[in-house]
């Protein structure tokens, strides 16, 4: 049986997991992130990349490329 403590440890390293995957990251971010230009960032877009825009600011969930990229995953 789980401890009290231990309990609220394994709550707060679960919250700690969904925080990053909520994390919002720039374009500059995501290009250092992936290893491409913004050119093919910009492309990624096009061809479904789900982003978030907010007036001029477009901003990327970690969790959306984390499903964008298992969606492009070829298991062959």
């Amino acid at each position: 049986m789980e401890t009290y403590k231990e309990e609220i440890m394994r709550y707060l390293n679960k919250s700690k997991e969904n925080i990053e995957l909520n994390k919002l990251l720039k374009k500059n971010d995501v290009c250092d992130l992936l290893g491409v230009s913004i050119g093919k960032l910009d492309s990624m877009m096009v061809n479904g990349l789900p982003y978030i825009k907010d007036g001029r600011n477009v901003r990327f969930r970690v969790k959306d490329i984390d499903k964008y990229l298992d969606k492009k995953l070829i298991t062959e």
